[in-house]
Parts: structure tokens; sequence; C-alpha cells
């Protein structure tokens, strides 16, 4: 364990610790994620345990409501806390982390959480943060007249945009447009999973707004996923490139770096889970074809080198195809792998040669003991 990152933490409030982005994915957890390393922080300073166990039970208070709460939920929050500040260190006592501390140590912290939570406005302002982002919020802000078409069909349905572009709005989903994009982008606002097929103009980029997440194209197609009541969304492209943002930085101006937006090309995608605020990029489920294989058309393959055929996939998916060449890529292969999806031309590569592959982000990993000269 990093003794330095333990470090960090020993000079923590509660109210540090519920601003903390590891302890906050640690509860989200279950307290599962992580687990080693918040017990080998108790072991190495005891003392925190009780600040420690203000800030879980502050969480678990909290984390029932996202908006300012009620008179009587403040009620029930706070005799949740109390609750759980008592019970905690009971079991304290009994395993003696507490050996030594003032038995009044539960009242003064469950006093001291009425100040914490009046200075906690950041969790509770991620109520109306959520609410900023959803559908209803974003459209109604909107000064210019916008077409709202609501997909309440068990169908899909195409929706063809003036400036070329198109959308199939999936059933249960909502779009909002403005008939004629008169401004400098191409604004649309989308509740729910839609596919997009977006007309190339390079002086006015499409740009989504999909609750929580905003995604900007110049011509590209690409998959978003954004229901409202879901705990993530996802982006997926086909072709072209985009960038992926939180409607939250977006917003404000604050993309100044790398770390604030997300690039895809084809064949990746991204799910940003909105309780730990983390994106994941991988490769999609089904990769399309992006160039058609010349030099091997239909992709069949004779006496042809595992390194020389998985070059081939990489070219014609985009997709990173990482194996030792001095290895497995001595292995020769003949198969004709047509129209298979490209994960089962992998399953067929692999079982030929006795190897197996992994998916690690957005790349392929293949490994094995390779082939004899």
């Amino acid at each position: 364990m990093d003794k330095d990152l333990l470090k960090k933490y020993e000079h923590y409030s509660a109210e540090d610790f519920l601003r903390d982005d590891a302890f906050r994915a640690w509860m989200l957890s279950g307290l599962e994620e992580n687990s080693g390393l918040w017990e080998a922080f108790l072991r190495r300073f005891p003392a925190k345990a009780s600040t420690l166990t203000m800030a879980k039970a502050t969480f678990n208070a909290l984390h029932e409501t996202r908006e300012l709460p009620s008179e009587q939920q403040g009620t029930d929050m706070w005799q949740s806390i109390r609750s759980e500040i008592s019970s905690r260190e009971h079991e304290a006592r009994r395993a003696n982390i507490f050996a030594g501390m003032d038995t009044r140590w539960s009242w003064l912290a469950a006093a001291s959480v009425l100040l914490m939570m009046m200075s906690l406005g950041w969790y509770f302002s991620a109520g109306f943060t959520d609410k900023a982002a959803s559908y209803d919020q974003q459209v109604s802000n909107v000064r210019i007249v916008l077409t709202e078409r609501n997909n309440d069909t068990r169908k899909p349905q195409k929706i063809q945009l003036t400036d070329g572009s198109y959308v199939v709005l999936q059933p249960g989903s909502k779009l909002s447009y403005q008939e004629q994009f008169t401004g400098a982008k191409r604004e649309v606002y989308l509740s729910g999973q839609a596919y997009f097929k977006v007309a190339k103009n390079l002086a006015k980029p499409f740009i989504v707004y999909a609750n929580k997440l905003v995604v900007q194209v110049v011509g590209t197609s690409f998959t978003v996923n954004a229901d409202k009541n879901a705990f993530s969304g996802s982006v997926s492209v086909e072709t072209g490139k985009v960038k992926v943002f939180t409607y939250e930085k977006y917003l404000a101006g604050e993309i100044t770096g790398a770390g604030d937006e997300i690039l895809l090309t084809p064949n990746q995608q991204v799910t940003y889970n909105f309780d730990s605020e983390v994106f994941s990029k991988s490769v999609v489920s089904e990769p399309v074809i992006q160039e058609k294989p010349e030099a091997h058309p239909d992709f069949y393959f004779k006496n042809t080198s595992v390194a020389d055929v998985f070059r081939t996939l990489e070219k014609s998916y985009g997709v990173k195809i990482n194996c030792d060449e001095k290895n497995i890529g001595k292995c020769n292969l003949t198969a004709p792998l047509g129209n298979e999806p490209l994960f089962r031309k992998m399953d067929i590569i692999c079982q030929t040669i006795g190897a197996t592959y992994e998916v690690w982000g957005t790349e392929i990993i293949v490994s094995g003991k390779g082939c004899k000269n």
C-alpha cells in the first residue's frame, strides 16, 4: 500500500472525506471498492476511526436525497446519523479502536454534523445540478423555438433534419431541435437513445445535449444513450470522431485540458457513471468495417502470417490489436473469415493458433505460446 497515499488522509476532516473521490467511490460501491485502502488507513491511523465513521454516517444520510431536505427529511437524516454513529462507536469500543477516547465523542460528533451539513451545499446543489442537466430544464432554457419529437411508438422513428443530417429515435425517447439551424452551432436536445448521422459542416459543429452529457461533432455517425432515469450515459461512434464532455463543465466553459473531454474514434465508446463521475472508454460490442481490406479481399487469408492478419484487421476496423510479433506473429493462417463480426474473427484466429485474447479499454490484447518456425 502506498504510504504517501495513506498519509494524505491523516489530517482529513469528515467533510474532507466527503469531498474525496476515492471515499465517495468506496461508499457508492457498498464498501467494496478499494476496501484494502481504508482498512490499511485505519490500521495506521486508528485515531481517525471516529472521523471516518462520521463521514460514512453523513454520506449515507445525505445520499438518501439529492435535493434540499424537507423539515421531516432533515429530522430523519439527523436520527439516522446519530443512530449510525452510536452503533459504530459501540462496535469500535468492543474492538478497542476508540480506547482512551472521550465517551462524549458521539454527542460532539452529532452536533458537529449540523455545521457540516450547512457547509455541504456542494452535495445538495448536486440535486439542482442534476435538474439543470436534465432534458426538460435544458429545453426550457432555450430562447428560440424548438420542435419536439416524442417517439411514443414501439418502433424506431427516423427524423430528417434540414441540414441533411438524420436521427433514428428509439421508442420512449425525445428529441428537440431547431427547424432551421440559424446560429453558429447545430444544437439538439436528447432524452433517451438515438442514432445520429450528421452531415459534415466544418463551419457549424453539431452539438447534442443529452442530459448530463454533451457530444460535439462536425460530421459523423454515432449513438447516444441518455436515459434520465439510468445510472450512466454512453456514446458510441460508428464513423468519424466525436468529443464528449460533461454538461456541467461544457456549460461553465471549463474545458481546459485533455482530462475535460473524451475523444472517440470509430468503433470506440465511452460510458459515464453519474454517481462516481468517471468516464470509461472501450471498444464497441460490434465494431463495423471502416476500410475494406484490399490486400486480402473479403478477409480471405491463405498461408498469411498472423502478424499481417492482425494488421489487416486493425486497418479495416480501426481497433488496435497488440500481440507479440516475435512469438505469435510467426504463426501462419489460412482461413476465409468473410462477413464474420470482428470478435468472431478473433475467436477463429485464436482457436486456430492456440492463443487467447482480451479487450482492455480500446485495445485487443492477444497472448499465447506462438508457433515454431
